[in-house]
């Protein structure tokens, strides 16, 4: 394998660090150390693609954002944590478009608007899939552009907000974004 082409493993323990756009912290904290199987609410692989989240789902992505940044939290299989958890892992009736990350950033709506050409090999590893091989390489850009929306202050979605990323964190929004769009790194892709 070409050197150039080699990249870090992708950490699959949550990160520490707090960003802007997060889900309600003290509540998220305080449900952490609360006694239930978060991991119950995984489903198991499937085809539908997440609908675009509106206004009138802002309720059931707020409770449902708690849900997904408690399993980041929980073991599961091999994996001790997660880096982040898209709503289609807990939802094959009506999944939004939108995903959580361990450190309670809530990202709706993400949408890829540009990417490098060259990709590189990132090794990954799903809690869609505790029991297969925890680790699995993929291509991915090492940067892209992303276009998404978050909750403001008010409960009302924000405006569609763009930003670059890179490394780790773009890795982290691609494979969450295949899960929004029914793709997973299992695929032969």
């Amino acid at each position: 394998m070409d050197e150039s082409k080699k990249e870090e493993i992708v950490s699959v323990e949550p990160e520490s660090e707090v960003k802007e756009n997060t889900i309600d912290q003290k509540n998220a904290e305080d449900k952490k150390d609360e006694p239930i199987d978060f991991l119950l609410r995984i489903v198991p692989e499937h085809r539908k693609v997440s609908r675009e989240v509106t206004e009138g789902d802002i309720e059931r992505v707020i409770e449902e954002a708690k849900v997904l940044f408690n399993i980041c939290y929980s073991q599961n299989g091999p994996y001790n944590g997660a880096l982040a958890m898209a709503h289609p892992q807990i939802d094959d009736k009506d999944p939004l478009r939108f995903f959580v990350t361990a450190s309670a950033e809530l990202i709706i709506n993400p949408v890829i608007v540009r990417r490098t050409k060259t990709t590189i090999d990132s090794v990954e590893g799903c809690y869609t899939y505790p029991s297969l091989p925890p680790l699995k390489t993929v291509q991915r850009s090492n940067k892209i552009e992303v276009e998404y929306q978050t909750i403001e202050e008010d409960g009302k979605l924000s405006r569609v907000s763009y930003k670059g990323v890179s490394g780790k964190e773009a890795k982290v929004w691609q494979h969450e974004i295949g899960h929004l769009d029914a793709v997973y790194i299992y695929d032969n892709n």
